[in-house]
């Protein structure tokens, strides 16, 4: 069944399969002729050949199309992450910038001088445990919670036995919604508030006293 390669190369352009006639008696082999497909191997056809680039294309084209979608999808993520974390940074700066008094041009950042704050309210929680007053560090939680949205804080005194409130707020919001919330604050007193109007804003001073000392 011996067949020349060149005769096979010229058979591989128009054939998809060659078979044997025979197969010589010395193959010892109970297969039949058509069973051999001399079109396989070194030699193929033309249509195998396609078929195999075919393939080989639509593999590479499936794996291009998913790495695109993968790098798409990463894309995706980031930017809404990117947007999540700006958010999260705005909501923070305008929480600090209704906390802290404004600062001058070369003040240090409004986080180092959040944590002062927070410093100092620790130092004077450490220096009262001894008394029945609640630590400042409540008395400042209180007054956050109790903080409505669009009032800015122009200076903030938060002593040992009294609190001092300067403020701002637009002439939309009315004061006496904050005055009453400051009104219920535990372990506080509120004296009477001094308000002053303008044509842009309206100014408020605050003190509250311990209960303990209003009392006396």
């Amino acid at each position: 069944c011996a067949c020349r390669r060149e005769l096979l190369e010229e058979l591989s352009h128009t054939a998809d399969i060659a078979v044997p006639e025979l197969i010589p008696d010395w193959l010892k082999t109970e297969h039949h002729a058509s069973e051999f497909d001399l079109l396989r191997g070194q030699v193929m056809s033309g249509r195998t050949l396609s078929a195999r680039r075919l393939r080989s294309v639509s593999a590479l084209t499936l794996c291009l199309c998913l790495s695109i979608l993968l790098t798409l999808g990463f894309l995706h993520r980031s930017k809404a992450y990117s947007e999540h974390h700006a958010a999260a940074a705005d909501a923070t700066d305008q929480a600090r910038s209704l906390v802290l008094p404004p600062a001058g041009p070369n003040a240090q950042p409004a986080s180092i001088r959040l944590a002062a704050l927070l410093r100092s309210t620790d130092s004077m929680q450490g220096s009262t445990r001894s008394s029945d007053f609640l630590p400042a560090s409540e008395s400042l939680a209180q007054l956050l919670s109790l903080w409505p949205e669009g009032v800015r804080l122009q200076r903030l005194s938060l002593g040992k036995r009294d609190i001092r409130i300067d403020l701002t707020m637009p002439l939309g919001l009315d004061p006496s919604l904050l005055i009453e919330r400051l009104e219920s604050m535990q372990g506080w007193k509120l004296s009477a508030p001094v308000i002053r109007r303008s044509s842009s804003s309206t100014s408020v001073s605050l003190s509250l006293q311990r209960a303990e000392e209003a009392n006396r």
